[in-house]
């Protein structure tokens, strides 16, 4: 079970920060954290609501690593 969530919040973490093929191949409808991001900075230019999003982003990504170093340490010893 260990190793399926620390597979598994890898594979979060790395497909969050994921830019390139949403903007290319998502769909209209779909909004992620770097699409809002993107959004609001480029199109609204909402800068200010864009950087509490990407601070969002950055704080579930580094609890998400220390998630994944955790499940890793503890699967190692």
């Amino acid at each position: 079970m260990p190793s399926l969530l620390a597979g598994g919040s890898l594979c979060l973490l790395l497909t969050l920060n994921e830019f390139g093929i949403i903007l290319v191949m998502g769909a209209k409808d779909v909004i992620t954290l770097p699409m809002l991001i993107y959004s609001q900075a480029i199109q609204q230019f909402d800068y200010p609501g864009a950087s509490v999003v990407a601070l969002c982003n950055i704080a579930l990504s580094l609890a998400l690593y220390f998630v994944y170093r955790g499940l890793l340490a503890r699967m190692s010893a």
